[in-house]
């Protein structure tokens, strides 16, 4: 274990050490906030917490936040909101003060990424070229900077379990999503022809389960753009002639909320759906594994017969 790097009593740059939380789900209390709310505020009060037992005046600190999740599974802190702002913060304080020492504080290891390749690149630019001294706040009760060979590796092989986590986790969620299916349960949106069914049972999260049935309108419409596909027909020519038929689209006249590359559902635009089919939706319908193994279905019993 590295030994604890106190922070200068005085410096030449205004902000002497940068903080950076992010939203877990897994923390759940009776306070009034979300889980992820709760979250958030619980690792503010550590990092500064933790930079005042450090002698830096809250004034010399700045705390970076994501209050919203994201699905950038492996993926670093530049691929968030606040992160983009840390970095470049660290990057205007490195320029204005050359010779200042620049501390990161984090509560975990996986707040900077959970992929491992991601979060090392990032490290190594923040280490060798931004001269940034990492702090892990977090670690069974102790604390400890991360500038020394054995820090690194520390660190190293804690970013390596952080991912070996994510992609166990996901593997348990596609065995249970996928047993689901196989069962008839509808795992996500209800796609093109098929329709929702509520069953009166519930999964382990409280969210009631539905059943996939049947919509005998919409799988008339499959069988016509297989037919066109096996044809030789393009997605776009198909699309152009369910258009001209009226044929209406799975979504039309229903709200979309578009992100906008944004995580942020309060930066989301609302959205009628215009009822037309293109080319992508086509695709999207004809490739669709439940589309598929429907389709297949049907030919099984042609093929015993013949």
């Amino acid at each position: 274990m590295t030994t604890q790097t106190e922070f200068p009593a005085q410096s030449a740059a205004p902000v002497l050490a940068f903080a950076y939380g992010r939203v877990s789900k897994r923390v759940v209390g009776s306070t009034g906030l979300s889980p992820q709310e709760l979250s958030v505020e619980l690792q503010d009060e550590d990092l500064r917490n933790y930079a005042r037992r450090q002698g830096i005046p809250l004034d010399h600190l700045q705390v970076f936040l994501e209050r919203h999740s994201g699905s950038f599974t492996f993926a670093d802190i530049r691929k968030r909101k606040e992160g983009p702002k840390l970095l470049a913060a660290i990057e205007k304080t490195r320029q204005d003060f050359p010779s200042a020492e620049i501390h990161l504080l984090i509560t975990k290891c996986d707040r900077i990424g959970r992929g491992w390749l991601a979060a090392q690149n990032l490290l190594h630019e923040l280490r060798e070229t931004l001269k940034v001294h990492l702090h892990i706040i977090e670690m069974g009760g102790k604390t400890f900077d991360c500038d020394s060979m054995e820090g690194q590796l520390i660190v190293s092989v804690l970013l390596w379990v952080a991912e070996m986590e994510v992609r166990n986790t996901q593997k348990r969620i596609c065995r249970a999503l996928s047993g689901l299916r196989d069962q008839g349960y509808i795992t996500g949106t209800v796609g093109y022809g098929w329709d929702a069914e509520p069953t009166g049972k519930t999964n382990a999260k409280g969210k009631p389960l539905r059943r996939r049935v049947d919509n005998p309108e919409e799988q008339k419409w499959i069988l016509h753009m297989d037919a066109l596909h096996r044809s030789g027909w393009g997605y776009h020519s198909i699309a152009k002639d369910l258009n001209e038929r009226g044929v209406p689209t799975k979504r039309r006249g229903e709200v979309l909320l578009l992100l906008n590359g944004n995580k942020d559902p309060e930066g989301c635009v609302r959205k009628f759906t215009s009822g037309k089919w293109q080319a992508g939706n086509v695709a999207k319908v004809l490739q669709n594994k439940t589309t598929q193994a429907w389709l297949a279905s049907r030919e099984q019993p042609q093929q015993t017969a013949a």
